[in-house]
């Protein structure tokens, strides 16, 4: 997932991907610092993010190759991956993720939304307040605003993260810079036209200088397997099987 959340935010998502992929396992590591892991601490670069997920699932016996899925951070996790350890991916998929050179940072965190994301990330409120603003800023067409922000709330006071672990992934996504050359596996990017924390045109840029293929969502926010899980399946039902050809 992005910056601050862990496997619990991806919603009903893992369990429809593995409806529709029966054959493959489906798994949401948390990250240090969050989720099962929320009293460690999280890496301050997206290259240490990547070496906690690669040695973790070898510790699980759980051998390449890899589909990995990214959102946002988590995109940027799995775009280093698929550049640094190409034999090790068979597909990615990069959602509404951002890098550098190919976008300026006031588009990869969107300037209007410094303030909000500071106060209500780093120095936080209230909880249920903080997930409030939070769910505005990346939710567009999830149906049940007062059902989610409620559960997010429940998640942080079960399972939450600091002030500084939030602090060290938002510095690490921050410096993240990718390599100008096209990944060497199949890597689709998803992205959605009305995100209000990254800007669209990050998506855009990153495919078009890294030749790939990039499908556009009109209508969904940033965390777009919440707004339309079913969509983001579907683009990836369709995508692959030109993969594989």
């Amino acid at each position: 997932m992005g910056l601050s959340r862990d496997s619990r935010h991806w919603q009903p998502f893992p369990h429809l991907l593995q409806k529709h992929f029966p054959d493959s396992f489906v798994i949401t590591p948390d990250l240090p610092g969050t989720g099962s892991l929320f009293r460690g601490k999280s890496p301050t670069s997206i290259y240490g993010m990547l070496a906690f997920y690669r040695d973790s699932l070898n510790r699980q016996d759980i051998p390449p190759p890899y589909y990995v899925i990214g959102l946002s951070m988590g995109g940027m996790v799995a775009l280093d991956w698929v550049q640094r350890f190409p034999d090790e991916i068979q597909a990615t998929v990069l959602i509404n993720t951002s890098a550098r050179p190919f976008c300026p940072f006031y588009r990869r965190l969107r300037y209007e939304n410094y303030w909000t994301q500071l106060r209500e990330i780093v120095w936080r409120r209230t909880v249920p307040q903080r997930e409030a603003v939070i769910f505005d800023l990346v939710c567009r067409l999830y149906p049940d605003k007062k059902g989610l922000v409620a559960r997010w709330a429940q998640y942080q006071y079960d399972k939450p993260i600091s002030n500084i672990n939030a602090t060290r992934q938002l510095f690490a996504a921050a410096k993240y810079r990718s390599v100008s050359e096209a990944p060497q596996r199949p890597t689709l990017v998803l992205c959605s036209e009305q995100d209000r924390l990254v800007h669209p045109s990050c998506s855009q840029q990153l495919a078009e200088s890294l030749r790939l293929e990039i499908r556009v969502h009109r209508e969904a926010g940033h965390e777009l397997p919440i707004d339309d899980a079913s969509w983001v399946v579907e683009q990836i039902i369709d995508w692959l099987p030109s993969q594989r050809t």
